[in-house]
């Protein structure tokens, strides 16, 4: 993905994205997000950052979203924005900005990095146990 001027959006189905079970035998157990209430924890990007002005300011914009089910499972939506050059695609945003990390402000994880995630989802792995993830993405170039 060209990095400048860019929007990632990456679609998660949730049937793939949250299935995870854990590998002993028979007492496999399957545990499926139906919704972003599934999760014990949403992270979102809480700043957006102005690189020209060097300051940070809040984010109003909600990026992660339930878009529900497509009928292959629930799909959530993680948007990162990022525009190092002028942009006129958000009006009432700086003309240079990106999605921040949270709420950083201070130290250079709050300029080098974006983050939104979800976290959380069934029973916590414990120490010598076997669990198998799995998911699928999308990105979206527009």
């Amino acid at each position: 993905m060209n990095r400048h001027h860019s929007v990632a959006v990456i679609l998660a189905s949730g049937a793939a994205c949250a299935a995870l079970f854990h590998s002993r035998g028979a007492s496999a157990q399957i545990t499926v997000a139906t919704r972003l209430s599934s999760f014990s924890g949403i992270e979102e990007p809480q700043v957006i950052y102005d690189p020209t002005t060097q300051t940070f300011s809040s984010n109003p914009y909600t990026n992660i979203v339930d878009e529900g089910n497509q009928g292959n499972g629930e799909i959530f939506r993680f948007t990162l924005r990022y525009y190092p050059t002028p942009q006129t695609a958000w009006p009432g945003y700086p003309s240079t900005f990106w999605d921040g990390n949270l709420n950083t402000t201070t130290g250079s994880s709050a300029t080098d990095r974006q983050r939104a995630e979800v976290k959380g989802l069934g029973s916590f792995q414990q120490i010598n146990s076997t669990y198998q993830y799995s998911f699928s993405f999308e990105t979206d170039p527009n």
